[in-house]
């Protein structure tokens, strides 16, 4: 009864659906942790890129990581890893 209630397809895109919001969730989280370690922008200019990631999401993200990503490459070089 359950199978043909929700067919392979539709479960097949359910987790496809899922798993990209999953990866956009830790994208999202790795842009805010990227934000607030960084020392070379100003206060005003992270409050800036917090308010539009967080009113603009899909957009805000991705312009980040557009415009950003030396400076993301730089930081994650210059970070030392755990063990």
């Amino acid at each position: 009864m359950l199978s043909t209630a929700y067919p392979f397809l539709d479960v097949l895109w359910t987790m496809v659906a899922f798993f990209l919001l999953a990866i956009w969730v830790w994208l999202l989280f790795t842009v805010w942790a990227d934000l607030f370690r960084r020392h070379d922008i100003s206060v005003w200019a992270k409050v800036a890129w917090l308010l539009l990631t967080l009113l603009f999401p899909f957009v805000g993200v991705f312009v980040y990581v557009i415009t950003q990503r030396r400076a993301m490459d730089d930081e994650n070089v210059l970070r030392p890893r755990l063990p």
